[in-house]
């Protein structure tokens, strides 16, 4: 409550019951593990949509967590995930039990060309179909952790995609080290891409004071980097 200022009661935490969750009753919510923290992330994300319905791409979207949140508080949004395969499907097994109403594209159903995307409200891709993403086809690209704690070299190749597909915004969660170290590469290798927002992440230091995160905030086109 404290992180989001108490902009949020207990039930918004309230997930979709897939998969036996365990978690605390809160008010009479069962509110599952990491549930606060995936609920903050989906709705900074929606946070930075200039436009509606709005598109928001994750690399290493997990199980699903997030994009249930922003799936179901965000009406119309599309949503893609980059990921390792079994992410994946465990992901396609949450989301679909989640939200039978919505299409999903798949990997080797079609392609992830812009009329694809443009025809399904879930998209679920291995990482390596970055390189296959149209461009400018995403508002905003979100990572917890995953991008920010790979080697250089690797970043480097994430960028150059993440760059290119996306039109708006850039946001990634990391600990301090990894995410200013992906800031300064980020920083040297962009013309487009500019540091507008860097703050400290409290989510986690209950469990590992403390945690040293840090939440970095990128727009395409900006004119200079904000402080923390």
């Amino acid at each position: 409550m404290a992180q989001t200022e108490g902009r949020f009661a207990w039930h918004d935490l309230a997930g979709p019951g897939v998969g036996n969750p365990f978690g605390v009753l809160m008010d009479g919510t069962l509110v599952e593990a990491g549930a606060e923290y995936r609920h903050y992330c989906a709705h900074r994300a929606c946070s930075l949509l200039d436009s509606e319905p709005g598109v928001v791409a994750e690399i290493g979207g997990g199980f699903g967590g997030m994009a249930y949140y922003l799936l179901r508080d965000r009406t119309g949004v599309r949503y893609l995930d980059f990921d390792v395969p079994e992410s994946l499907a465990l992901a396609s097994y949450y989301l679909m039990k989640a939200f039978p109403e919505l299409k999903f594209l798949l990997y080797a159903e079609e392609a992830p060309t812009q009329e694809a995307i443009a025809g399904a409200d879930v998209v679920l891709m291995p990482v390596f179909e970055l390189a296959a993403m149209p461009a400018g086809s995403v508002d905003v690209t979100f990572s917890s952790h995953a991008v920010s704690e790979i080697s250089p070299d690797a970043m480097a190749e994430y960028w150059k995609h993440i760059a290119r597909m996306t039109r708006s915004s850039f946001l990634f969660i990391g600990n301090n080290d990894a995410s200013r170290g992906l800031s300064d590469s980020i920083e040297r290798s962009s013309d487009s891409f500019r540091l507008v927002e860097t703050r400290s992440s409290g989510w986690h230091n209950h469990k590992i004071p403390p945690a040293g995160e840090l939440e970095c905030l990128f727009r395409a086109g900006a004119g200079g980097a904000g402080g923390e």
